[in-house]
C-alpha cells in the first residue's frame, strides 16, 4: 500500500473516531448522568400503615382539588332583560280655523242724476211747435206755412212748383188752416178741388211740427 493511500486512511478514521466522541458528549454521557441522580420529587411508596389506624389500610388520599371542582355550584348566566319599547305619543296637529272672507259691502248707487228738462224748440225749427197765431204771421207767397190736420208746414219753396200755379196761394191760404180745402169740403176764395194722393205725399216733405192751442 502506498504512503498516500496510508495517510488518507489515517485522517478518515481520525475525524470518524472524533465524531463519535463528540456525540457522545453530547447526548450519551449526560442522560445516563441524570438516570444515577434521585429525584427529590419523586418519594418511594410509605409501606408504613397510616399512624392511629392500627391492623387496617391506609386511606387513599382524597384529590382536595377534584371534590373542590364537584362542589363547585355553576352559577346561572343571567338573561338580559329588554326594556320595552315605548312608542312615542304623537301630538295631533290642530286643524286651523278657516277665517272667514269678508262680505264686501257694495258701495252705495248714486241717486241719478235728474234729467235736464228738455230745451224747447223753437217754432218754425224742425219739431218745433207753434201756435197757431205764430203760423198767421207768414201769410204770403215768400213766407207761406200752412196748417193742415193740427200739423203746420213750411211751403215757401214750393209754390213756384206748384202744378196749378202760384195764385193758390196768397193771403187767404198761407198762414191758415187748409184741411178742408185739400179735402174739396170748402172753398178757397172761389175755388174748391179735391187734390189726389200724390199732393198729400209732397206736403209731408214740407212738415215742421205740431201746432198746439
Amino acid at each position: 500500500m502506498s504512503l498516500k493511500k496510508i495517510i488518507s486512511v489515517s485522517l478518515i478514521s481520525y475525524v470518524a473516531v472524533t465524531i463519535l466522541v463528540v456525540v457522545y458528549g453530547l447526548y450519551v454521557a449526560p442522560v445516563r448522568v441524570a438516570q444515577t441522580i434521585p429525584n427529590p420529587g419523586i418519594q418511594p411508596p410509605d409501606s408504613r400503615p397510616a399512624s392511629g389506624v392500627s391492623g387496617g389500610t391506609s386511606a387513599p388520599a382524597t384529590d382536595t382539588k377534584d371534590s373542590t371542582s364537584a362542589t363547585q355550584t355553576t352559577t346561572p348566566t343571567p338573561t338580559p332583560t329588554t326594556a320595552p319599547t315605548t312608542t312615542p305619543k304623537t301630538t295631533p296637529t290642530p286643524t286651523p280655523t278657516p277665517t272667514p272672507t269678508p262680505t264686501p259691502t257694495p258701495a252705495p248707487t248714486p241717486a241719478p242724476a235728474p234729467a235736464p228738462a228738455p230745451v224747447p224748440i223753437a217754432c218754425g225749427s224742425a219739431g218745433g211747435t207753434c201756435t197757431a197765431a205764430q203760423v198767421a204771421a207768414h201769410n204770403t207767397k215768400t213766407n207761406c206755412w200752412m196748417i193742415y190736420s193740427g200739423k203746420y208746414y213750411i211751403v215757401t219753396s214750393y209754390v213756384s212748383q206748384h202744378p196749378g200755379g202760384s195764385t193758390s196761394f196768397n193771403s187767404t191760404s198761407c198762414g191758415h188752416d187748409v184741411t178742408a180745402y185739400l179735402k174739396g169740403s170748402a172753398t178757397l176764395g172761389s175755388q174748391r178741388h179735391t187734390h189726389s194722393g200724390s199732393a198729400y205725399t209732397i206736403l209731408s216733405s214740407y212738415y215742421v211740427g205740431p201746432v198746439s192751442g
